[in-house]
């Protein structure tokens, strides 16, 4: 009796177990002037596909995000640069030929801490950093608050 009661259980649980089963969670088509490929973030098939013209193998895709954080395609014209890197006293950011219209700067610390928040009205703008200890800090370029470019910022 113990033996089919241990059978039993075996074959209830082997069949609540899903292993090797994947679950997509995504795909699309890549294209290009090459051809095309479908995909899918997951496990859809098992079988490798071999011919004469290319190849397909299986295997577990992971998707990840891939993220920028200038955003200078949505300003075309933009040119901005800071300079000197490192810093010791004061920053100088350069634009040029762009209006400076509804143009702000963030200054944060490495771990994201919000420092300072200036408006930038001069072409070229100082930022004092004089009062900073050294490290590593990030500015962030807005314009009418979406980003245009961030700088990272040795501090000596």
């Amino acid at each position: 009796m113990r033996n089919y009661l241990l059978l039993i259980s075996f074959l209830i649980l082997a069949g609540m177990v899903n292993a090797q089963d994947s679950v997509n969670s995504g795909g699309g088509t890549a294209l290009s002037s090459a051809g095309f490929a479908s995909f899918s973030i997951g496990q859809p098939f098992f079988v490798s596909q071999i011919s004469a013209t290319g190849a397909v193998y299986p295997g577990i895709q992971q998707g990840y995000e891939i993220s920028s954080e200038d955003g200078l395609d949505i300003y075309p014209s933009v040119s901005v640069k800071a300079y000197p890197n490192p810093v010791t006293d004061y920053l100088i950011l350069s634009f040029s030929s762009f209006d400076l219209y509804g143009i702000k700067v963030i200054l944060t610390d490495s771990k994201g801490v919000f420092l300072r928040l200036s408006e930038i009205v001069e072409a070229e703008s100082r930022i004092d950093m004089a009062s900073l200890s050294a490290g590593v800090y990030f500015l962030k370029v807005l314009k009418d608050n979406r980003l245009l470019k961030t700088f990272k910022i040795l501090k000596k």
